[in-house]
């Protein structure tokens, strides 16, 4: 089953995840043009907004990217676990790893946003663990 809610993406200059993920210019009256619908998934009757723990693997090809995709990983510091980067100078490239714990659609947000810099290439690969939702404080 399918339920979507409304969330304003005013920040966002391109709304594309994966799957279902968002769709653009779907809202009733009295709302905003620019507001968008996320797709949430239900299980039991219940809204599902687990996490999953991920690796997202960069390859870095162009070194002035590299404030950039700094400034990315920086946005998404809530949910990463830990990162490492190895330099690989006989080919000029950097390999860069990054542990995430966070709902999918966030991980591919940031995914997205890391492939589409200029001379940076990033996958993500997802765990089979699933963990329910972070308790907000």
């Amino acid at each position: 089953m399918i339920f979507c809610s409304r969330f304003s993406a005013k920040k966002r200059n391109r709304m594309s995840v994966p799957g279902i993920g968002l769709m653009p210019g779907i809202f009733s009256a009295g709302e905003k043009p620019g507001t968008f619908l996320r797709i949430q998934g239900f299980r039991n009757g219940e809204r599902t907004m687990e996490r999953r723990i991920a690796i997202v693997s960069m390859i870095l090809q162009n070194p002035d990217a590299v404030a950039d995709l700094n400034a990315i990983l920086h946005d998404y510091q809530d949910c990463i676990i830990g990162r490492m980067g190895i330099p690989y100078r006989p080919a000029n490239v950097h390999l860069i790893s990054v542990a995430v714990d966070a709902a999918p659609d966030q991980i591919n947000a940031m995914t997205g946003r890391l492939g589409r810099l200029d001379g940076v290439s990033a996958k993500t690969m997802y765990s089979d663990v699933h963990l329910p939702e972070k308790k907000e404080r």
